[in-house]
């Protein structure tokens, strides 16, 4: 028997070279780390893709410009086969013109919320990443109104659309849960409700017609009576 057979110097100088870590070792983990806390990093989604708005009216202006339309018509048609009543006729017709629009302003975000819903069935997260500028005038002048856009993660790739709520403020998320279309451009928010812009047009016309109302009432007392 070699005394050589009970020499475990190099054997445990060995073992204790391979539980050291090496820098192959470190390298390996970190990535697998990277791996499986950013599951994302690692791969190749291609470029982001920015979907623009179409060209087109929505469903509620169409309604809108529909309604309006139908009221001067009206009024047209007062105005020529009866015109000894049309002071009285044109009086209430146009009582009844603002209802009718009034009714339209505040259900058309509503209508735009219901064709949404149908198309957007696609639940991601968004980012902000700017805003859509457009141009409106006025009796004053040309003001800006933004619409947000946000990227998200849709269809294998990222994508950068558009919020279809212009406004004058600012004011956006930087982040929002979105329901998305996944064969269009369409996004809306997940929680349903309904735009910005709706909700104030909602609240100016409630404003108006308390004025109107307050104001006018006298008027209406002592004409009807």
């Amino acid at each position: 028997m070699n005394n050589n057979d009970f020499d475990f110097t190099k054997k445990k100088t060995d073992t204790q070279n391979d539980f050291f870590y090496s820098d192959t070792y470190e390298e390996k983990n970190e990535n697998l780390e990277d791996t499986y806390l950013n599951p994302f990093k690692s791969r190749d989604y291609g470029p982001v893709m920015e979907v623009h708005l179409p060209k087109k009216p929505k469903v509620s202006n169409i309604i809108m410009g529909v309604a309006v339309v139908l009221f001067f018509l009206f009024l047209v048609c007062v105005k020529v086969f009866l015109e000894d009543d049309y002071n009285d006729l044109a009086f209430w017709g146009g009582i009844l013109g603002l209802l009718m629009f009034s009714i339209v302003a505040i259900v058309s975000p509503f209508i735009d919320r219901h064709f949404l819903k149908k198309v957007c069935t696609v639940r991601t997260e968004g980012i902000l990443e700017g805003y859509e500028t457009r141009i409106r005038s006025s009796r004053s002048g040309t003001y800006n109104i933004y619409a947000p856009k946000y990227k998200m993660f849709i269809n294998g790739h990222y994508e950068i659309r558009t919020l279809d709520d212009f406004t004058r403020n600012l004011d956006f998320c930087v982040k929002m849960d979105l329901l998305v279309n996944p064969d269009g451009y369409e996004i809306m928010p997940a929680d349903g409700r309904i735009s910005r812009s709706g909700r104030t047009n909602i609240l100016l016309i409630a404003i108006f017609w308390f004025v109107t109302l307050s104001i006018m009432m006298p008027y209406f007392v002592k004409r009807v009576l």
